[in-house]
This record gives structure tokens, sequence and C-alpha cells, in this order.
């Protein structure tokens, strides 16, 4: 079986080789942007995994057929997102993320990659975490439903940045307060930032939808498909 440091090498080597060049794009049945560059990276992650994993179930975000309404993720599966923000991605090259998963009997592995900055926030060095004394609050596009209250007199504090991942990596940087997902956030979008923030002994508030998971085993848990969720610093 493959060591955890160097799954880590061949996670970023596989998507960095993904996304060079121009990709094709198109629309989703959701209305999403999808690319060649997503559906690429996808499959030789899989395929990565699987060649390492021969018993491992895989949950992806351009494999519909993996996708259920909730989920017991108790021991070897994967999570895949490959990549996370896909318009940033298509149109900017910036603020999006790449987003693995990985629970195979006592093999675990977490990690957010960050193409862009070449940088990663992962379970191996995740303890490095410092919070920055951050004022900035991370808010999903769904939350402009919302209604937002000033932080004395203003909302400068806010940002909405398009990524799931990225604003996961921002916060798990201490670059950030907090993070709201006030609509439904799919699985690959919450599992691979929450299980990290978790890592973080008594660091953060964590809700997902109306469950504290300072107070219940995040791992052993029915997770749902879609749930909003709430991070908060301590």
């Amino acid at each position: 079986m493959v060591s955890v440091l160097e799954f880590e090498k061949q996670f970023i080597k596989i998507i960095d080789r993904c996304i060079i060049g121009q990709s094709n794009s198109f629309v989703k049945d959701d209305f999403s942007l999808v690319t060649d560059s997503d559906i690429l990276a996808e499959s030789e992650l899989i395929k990565f995994i699987k060649s390492n994993f021969p018993e491992i179930s895989i949950v992806s975000e351009e494999n519909p057929a993996s996708h259920l309404e909730s989920y017991e993720l108790n021991n070897r599966f994967a999570i895949i997102d490959p990549i996370d923000g896909t318009e940033n991605y298509y149109y900017t090259k910036s603020n999006y993320g790449s987003v693995v998963s990985v629970v195979y009997d006592d093999f675990v592995y977490h990690g957010i990659y960050i193409p862009s900055l070449k940088q990663i926030t992962s379970s191996i060095n995740i303890n490095n975490y410092t919070f920055n004394n951050s004022s900035i609050k991370l808010l999903s596009t769904s939350c402009l439903n919302s209604e937002l209250k000033k932080i004395e007199g203003s909302f400068q504090n806010y940002r909405i940045l398009g990524s799931s991942s990225y604003m996961f990596f921002l916060l798990l940087r201490g670059e950030a307060s907090s993070y709201d997902y006030c609509g439904k956030a799919k699985i690959w979008d919450y599992y691979t930032g929450i299980s990290l923030a978790l890592m973080i002994n008594n660091s953060f508030n964590i809700f997902l939808g109306d469950i504290n998971l300072n107070e219940f085993d995040f791992n052993n848990l029915n997770l749902k498909h879609k749930s909003s969720f709430k991070i908060q610093i301590n």
C-alpha cells in the first residue's frame, strides 16, 4: 500500500498534469460548468486510488452513479472533487482547488490542493494551523439570499469566492475566521474540509445542518449528500 506522503505527492502530480493547457467546457444538467480537465483529473485520480486500494468505494462529482441521498462512510471509501470552482479555473485560472479524502483501514488522508498557489493543506501538515487574527468571514454564493448583518457598520469583511475548497483552504490556513454555507453543500464540498477542521482540536465550532460536530462523532454519522454548514473560530 502507498504511504500517505507518497499518496499526496501523486495527488499533486496528477492534478498539475491534468490542468495544463486550454480545456474545453460544457454545461451540465444542473447548469454548472464542467471541463475536459475535470473529467481527466477525476479519471486519473480514480485509477490511482483503485490501484492502491482495490476494495474501495468512491464518491466523485463527475460520476452521478456514485451520488446517494446519504452516506454511511465508516471505512474503505474515497471522496473526490478534481476541480472545485470550475468557473474560476476556466475563466481566471485562480481561486479553485482540488479535493480528495481516502479512508481505508489504517490509511487516512484528507487533502485540499490549490494548484495556482502550488500549496496544499492536508492531514500531513494540518497541525501547523495558526489563526492569524483575520476578520474575514467566508460565505457561499447561496448566502446571497440571506440577510447579512453588518460588522461594525460595514459588509467589507465578507468574501464570496466561488470555490468551497479554496475557502476551506483559507480557513484552515488561519486566514479567515468563519465559513458559512447557507444552501445545500454536496458531500465533496464539505467532507474533506470539515475532516481537516476537526483535526485541529477545539479550534472551531462546527455545525453540519443542525448537528453540532463538537458533540457528535463525524466519522460515525449518516451524512446527507446535501447539507448546510457553519464553521467559526473558537
